[in-house]
């Protein structure tokens, strides 16, 4: 086993061009020995440089998702690979918001690992409620794994550490839970939806329409339903308000938003608690609290492309079925979306609250032409046809050249030190690339105002920390 190692950004970026995976495999969930679970750490200076991923040369990070609450100045979230491992990595708060000294090992630590599918992780969901991670595989499966914060794995009495979902004939591409975490959808590239009890994993009800090659889908317990995108060029709302009363039914459509040329690749929902800085990741709520007290009816949609045709994103009026605003600005498909956790602006003259449907917010989007962009969504003249469709550019933009962008989440703060941010202040977000090498970034929760009839501001982006393999050492 080789150590980890973390590096700043000042320092010089290398990455391997070899696509060689690494297969070793954990045979459960077991805590990382004291050998193998320090994250070196150098700063400016250094002269540090990752080569390899945090699972090893040639191996991608594909998935990441954080537990939405720190604990003991602590903040963790879990990796998935694209050799069906996972591992969970502990970042202490207040070391990295300070300048630690070079081969500082406090800094970040991977706590366990194991491997959960024989194929890539496509995505994570963790439930807080629940203490269940779920993890979406190439290899069909879907996997809830239960993971106390203590790390002991399986407490006495409990359940089985393991729940598995089987029946999808493709890649599992995408999951939501409910609010109360009894219920989870997937989607597949089998053109099924499907809804299973999580205690029990049995399927409940599916839907099979043909060409709906899933891709994302996300829950929206406000209007009791899930959304759904796909291949066939359409948002499909799904009734999930109560169980079908017999197992194995058909899942019932409520509505169909169609009439775009390009097919949505990941979704994600606005809402007041994106603004207080509760954000629900994209493709399911992050716990059944944060979840419960949404009034989010705002969907937004990231869409496939290339040398800029397509590439946008868009934002829904779940409630109104129809589509309010499309962001043009991405060259290749946008890969990821999520909201900025931000408090609420204030009513002004020029954009009053009342004459708009949309929650006003912020986004920031990963694409595949290597940017980040945040956007504005929300704001419109005064008088403005409410169903006239609406097109803006980003607001500030920046580069990412450390690799393809797979997934990214808000690393949780520590409401007792606040070390990793405010909802006034900067918050931390995690990245995980193709490459294997994670980054983790501080970026203030209000963008800069670009200026009238300019181009977009320069993104305000500080990596702090970029997390892989130590050559020194080896492999994980």
């Amino acid at each position: 086993m080789g150590h980890f190692c973390t590096k700043d950004a000042d320092d010089s970026a290398g990455h391997s061009s070899r696509h060689r995976r690494d297969r070793h495999k954990y045979d459960s969930t077991e805590p990382a020995s004291h050998e193998h679970n320090t994250l070196k750490s150098r700063r400016e200076g250094a002269g540090l440089r990752i080569e390899d991923g945090v699972f090893g040369p040639g191996v991608g990070a594909l998935a990441v998702a954080s537990r939405p609450t720190a604990t003991n100045g602590c903040s963790t979230f879990f990796v998935g690979s694209e050799n069906g491992n996972i591992c969970e990595v502990s970042v202490d708060l207040q070391r990295l918001t300070s300048t630690p000294a070079a081969n500082d090992p406090a800094v970040a630590s991977v706590t366990r690992r194991w491997t959960a599918h024989a194929k890539d992780i496509n995505k994570l969901l963790f439930v807080e409620s629940t203490g269940v991670l779920y993890s979406a595989s190439r290899d069909k499966m879907i996997v809830g794994t239960r993971v106390q914060a203590d790390g002991a794995g399986e407490k006495p009495g409990a359940s089985p550490a393991t729940t598995t979902f089987s029946g999808h004939e493709l890649n599992v591409t995408c999951v939501a839970v409910s609010p109360p975490g009894d219920l989870l959808f997937s989607g597949s590239r089998d053109n099924t939806v499907r809804l299973w009890d999580t205690e029990r994993g049995h399927e409940i009800a599916r839907d099979d329409t043909k060409l709906n090659i899933v891709h994302c889908c996300q829950w929206v317990p406000e209007l009791s339903v899930v959304a759904q995108g796909g291949e066939d060029l359409t948002i499909r709302l799904w009734d999930v308000r109560e169980r079908p009363r017999t197992i194995g039914g058909s899942l019932t459509l409520v509505h169909t938003l169609a009439n775009f040329d390009y097919h949505p690749i990941c979704c994600a929902l606005m809402g007041p608690q994106a603004q207080r800085g509760e954000v629900p990741p994209a493709d399911g709520p992050a716990s059944a609290s944060s979840a419960a007290t949404s009034t989010a009816s705002t969907l937004v949609t990231g869409h496939n492309g290339f040398n800029g045709h397509g590439c946008m994103l868009t934002t829904w009026d779940l409630r109104g079925r129809r589509a309010v605003e499309t962001l043009f600005g991405h060259e290749n498909t946008v890969r990821w979306v999520m909201p900025v956790p931000s408090p609420p602006r204030p009513s002004t003259a020029a954009a009053p609250l009342s004459a708009n449907p949309l929650p006003i917010g912020e986004i920031i989007s990963a694409s595949d032409d290597g940017t980040l962009k945040r956007w504005r969504i929300g704001v419109k003249p005064t008088g403005l046809a409410s169903s006239m469709k609406l097109q803006f550019d980003a607001v500030a933009s920046a580069a990412f050249p450390e690799g393809r962008i797979t997934c990214m989440d808000w690393l949780a703060r520590d409401s007792s030190t606040n070390a990793a941010g405010s909802p006034e202040g900067d918050r931390t977000m995690i990245i995980s690339t193709r490459s294997g090498v994670l980054v983790i970034a501080k970026v203030p929760v209000r963008a800069p105002p670009p200026e009238e009839g300019g181009p977009a501001t320069v993104l305000p982006f500080t990596r702090q920390l970029q997390l892989g393999v130590d050559n020194e050492t080896g492999g994980l």
